[in-house]
C-alpha cells in the first residue's frame, strides 16, 4: 500500500521537478547535464560486467575512492557505477 501512495506522490511532483530543473539549467548550465540521470535513467553499458557502489553520503563517496582506484587497476574490463542519495 505504501508503494502505491509512493507511486502516486512521485507521479504528481515530477513536473514540478522538471519546472524546478528547468529554472535551475537557466542559470546554471551545469544543471543541463545528466539530468535524465536525476531521474534514474542511465545509459546502458557497453562492457559485459559492470560493479555498482551505492554511496548515501559525502562521507561514503570519499571512502569509495581508493576502492573504485583499486578496482579499476584490478579489473579495467569492467565498468563502474557509482551512484549516490545525497
Amino acid at each position: 500500500m505504501a508503494r502505491f501512495f509512493y507511486s502516486i506522490l512521485y507521479a504528481l511532483l515530477t513536473p514540478i521537478f522538471l519546472l524546478v530543473f528547468l529554472v535551475l539549467s537557466r542559470k546554471n548550465s551545469a544543471w543541463r547535464k545528466g539530468w535524465l540521470q536525476r531521474f534514474g535513467w542511465v545509459k546502458k553499458s557497453e562492457k559485459s560486467h559492470a560493479i555498482w557502489l551505492h554511496a548515501a553520503s559525502v562521507g561514503e563517496v570519499q571512502a569509495c575512492v581508493p576502492l573504485v582506484k583499486n578496482l579499476q587497476k584490478t579489473l579495467s574490463g569492467s565498468a563502474i557505477i557509482l551512484t549516490t542519495f545525497t
